[in-house]
């Protein structure tokens, strides 16, 4: 990516604004419903798996870094599972919060800085993976 000023601002503002936009509707919409009809777990699961293939059209459009992974390859596959432990963190996040979109807002965008801004390996992707995994069940028993 390049990084020059001319570049990187519009492109972090866009990101910001793609976050809102998802959070608006992923937690400012979708999650309360889901929650008074199911458990955090359970509606993070529903959420985590509507998010998932909402992503889907990014690995069918050229020029995406998605595409570049491909579809239906480990990598495909990695990144829609790991939308499962990332949707409860942010449950988690949104309720800790007094039901609060703006935290989902926030770790949406690191998670989109983070994969833009760094070069990140499979291992280190399957690390994170690991982590918020981890991270979730420790949530899921607080």
């Amino acid at each position: 990516m390049d990084l020059s000023l001319g570049t990187t601002i519009p492109w972090f503002t866009f990101l910001f604004l793609v976050s809102i936009i998802e959070e608006t509707g992923w937690r400012g919409y979708a999650l309360p419903r889901l929650l008074s009809h199911y458990s955090p777990l359970v509606s993070s699961l529903i959420l985590g798996a509507v998010w998932a293939t909402w992503h889907i059209p990014l690995f069918l459009i050229p020029g995406t870094w998605q595409n570049e992974i491909g579809f239906m390859t480990p990598a495909f596959i990695s990144y829609m599972l790991q939308l499962l432990p990332r949707t409860y963190i942010m449950t988690w996040t949104y309720l800790r919060t007094g039901n609060n979109p703006a935290s989902a807002v926030l770790y949406h965008q690191l998670t989109n800085m983070t994969g833009e801004l760094l070069d990140v390996t499979s291992r280190a992707d399957l690390t994170r993976f690991a982590i918020e995994i981890i991270v979730s069940l420790i949530l899921l028993m607080v």
